[in-house]
C-alpha cells in the first residue's frame, strides 16, 4: 500500500507531527511511504531537525513551490497541491496532518465541481481549528460564515477528520450530523520528559539560575498574547529575582515591544530573559522545566482556536499554568486542575494573577485529572489514533493499552462556562 503524507508547510507543529507518525507508518507491513512537501521547506531548520533523520524511511517529493505564509493564497495552493498529489502520485491512502483551510477549500471546490478527487484515494486529515464552537458573536453574518464553514468541511472528500479539541469535535458532530461518523478525537502528542530540577534546566539553557520564572516557550506572537504577558508581568508586584522567560522566535510586534521603553530596560537588566530564536524540542522541554509557572494567555480577542500543546507540556512536567479564562485553554486548565485562569484582557487582574501564581507555585500538586490528561496525550496515543484507519485497511490489530478520552473525563472537574 502506498501511503502519502502531504505537508507543504514546515512551520509550527507540522513537521513535528510528521516526525512522530512517519516511522510508525513506514514500519507497517507492505507500506511504501512518501512525504510530499514544498521546495521551500527543504531549507528550513524544522526540516533539518524533524525530517532529515527520516530520509531512509520514506521518499521525499518536493518538486512544487508554495507561497508559505500568505494566508488564503497558500491555502488555495495547498488545495491544488493536494489534488495534484492524488492525481499524479495516486497513493492508496493520503494523509493531510494539518488540514485547516485546505479541507474547506477542497469542500467548496468539490461542491462546485472544481475538485474531482480520485475515488481510489482514501483521504484523511487533522484539523486544529473550529471558531464556530467558540462564537464571539451571534450576528447573522457570523452565523452564515460558520454554517458555510461547516458545510464546506462536510463536502470535502475526507473519510476521516481528526481533531484535538473535544469541544470542537463534539460540536462538529452535533452541528453537522453527516460528520458524526467521520470525526475522531485525537491526542495532541507530548513526549515524556525525564524530570529535572529548575536549576539544572536553567543551566542547560544558559540563563540565570536563581529567582522565580514565569514564561512561555514556542513562537512568541500576539496571537498567544505575549504582548499582554509582557505588560502584565512588568506591572505586577514582583519580588527581586522574578523573571519572565520568552523562549522562541519572535513576531515583529513582539520584537518591537521588547526593543523600547520599559520592556527594553527589563531586557537589559535581565528581568526579561530571551531566547529569541528557533528552539529545538529538547530546548522547549527544558524551557518548561526551567519555569515555576507557565503562561498561556491566548486572549479571546485574537485568532487562536483549539488546543495548545504548551498547556500539555506544562502538565507533563507538573508545572502550574496561568492562562486565559476563555476557549480551550480556560476550559482545560479548570477541568483538569492545571493551574489558574484569569481575564488576560484586564491588565491589573492579569498582573495580580501572575503574582499569586508565582507565590502558589511551590505548593502546586497535580490532581488525578491532570495525570490522566497527560497520559491521554502521550505520543503513542496520537500515533494509534492517526494509524487506526490505516491498520483497519491493512487488517492489522490495534495497539493494546491505549487511553480513550472517556477515561480522562471520568476524573475531570465540571467544565466552566465559556466566556
Amino acid at each position: 500500500m502506498h501511503v502519502v503524507l502531504f505537508e507543504p508547510n514546515a512551520h509550527g507543529h507540522r513537521f513535528a507531527h510528521i516526525r512522530r507518525i512517519a516511522p510508525s507508518i513506514a514500519a507497517l507491513p507492505g507500506v511504501k511511504l512518501t512525504l510530499v512537501t514544498a521546495k521551500e521547506s527543504l531549507s528550513t531548520p524544522e526540516f533539518a531537525e524533524q525530517i532529515a533523520p527520516l530520509r531512509d524511511q520514506m521518499v521525499i517529493e518536493a518538486s512544487r513551490s508554495y507561497p508559505i505564509g500568505e494566508g488564503n493564497t497558500y491555502l488555495k495552493a495547498a488545495a491544488e497541491g493536494l489534488l495534484w498529489t492524488a492525481r499524479t502520485i495516486r497513493p492508496d491512502h493520503l494523509y493531510v496532518p494539518y488540514a485547516d483551510g485546505t479541507i474547506q477549500i477542497a469542500g467548496l471546490r468539490r461542491r462546485t465541481f472544481r475538485f474531482s478527487f480520485p475515488a481510489s484515494v482514501e483521504l484523511e486529515g487533522l484539523m486544529m481549528r473550529g471558531e464556530f464552537a467558540y462564537p464571539k458573536s451571534n450576528s447573522l453574518r457570523t452565523r452564515i460564515r460558520h454554517a458555510l464553514w461547516l458545510a464546506a468541511t462536510d463536502w470535502a472528500p475526507f473519510r476521516t477528520i481528526h481533531h484535538m479539541d473535544p469541544i470542537i469535535a463534539e460540536a462538529l458532530a452535533k452541528r453537522r450530523p453527516g460528520l458524526a461518523s467521520r470525526v475522531r478525537l485525537i491526542a495532541d502528542p507530548v513526549e515524556a520528559f525525564t524530570p529535572t530540577t529548575k536549576e539544572a534546566a536553567r543551566a542547560a539553557l544558559r540563563i540565570p539560575v536563581t529567582g522565580r520564572y514565569i514564561g512561555c516557550v514556542g513562537f512568541q506572537d500576539t496571537r498567544k498574547g505575549i504582548d499582554y504577558l509582557i505588560t502584565a508581568f512588568l506591572a505586577s508586584k514582583r519580588r527581586p529575582g522574578d523573571r519572565l522567560l520568552l523562549a522562541g522566535g519572535q513576531e515583529g510586534p513582539i520584537k518591537s515591544l521588547l526593543a523600547s521603553g520599559e520592556p527594553a530596560k527589563a531586557v537589559a537588566e535581565g528581568t526579561i530573559v530571551q531566547l529569541a530564536r528557533y528552539i529545538s524540542d529538547q530546548e522547549l522541554m527544558l524551557g518548561i522545566a526551567a519555569m515555576d509557572v507557565v503562561a498561556t494567555p491566548y486572549p479571546p480577542d485574537r485568532a487562536h482556536i483549539g488546543s495548545s500543546s504548551i498547556v500539555i507540556h506544562a502538565a507533563n512536567q507538573s508545572r502550574p499554568v496561568i492562562g486565559s479564562n476563555s476557549g480551550w485553554v480556560g476550559t482545560t486548565i479548570a477541568r483538569f486542575g492545571l493551574g489558574r485562569t484569569c481575564d488576560v484582557l484586564d491588565q491589573p487582574a492579569f498582573s495580580r494573577a501572575i503574582q499569586e501564581a508565582l507565590d502558589e507555585a511551590p505548593s502546586y500538586t497535580p490532581p488525578e485529572a491532570a495525570a490522566r490528561f497527560v497520559q491521554f496525550h502521550r505520543p503513542e496515543n496520537f500515533i494509534a489514533g492517526f494509524c487506526r484507519r490505516l491498520r483497519e485497511r491493512l487488517n492489522l490489530p490495534q495497539p493494546q493499552g491505549l487511553r480513550e478520552w472517556s477515561w480522562v473525563m471520568q476524573a475531570a472537574l465540571p467544565a466552566p462556562a465559556q466566556t
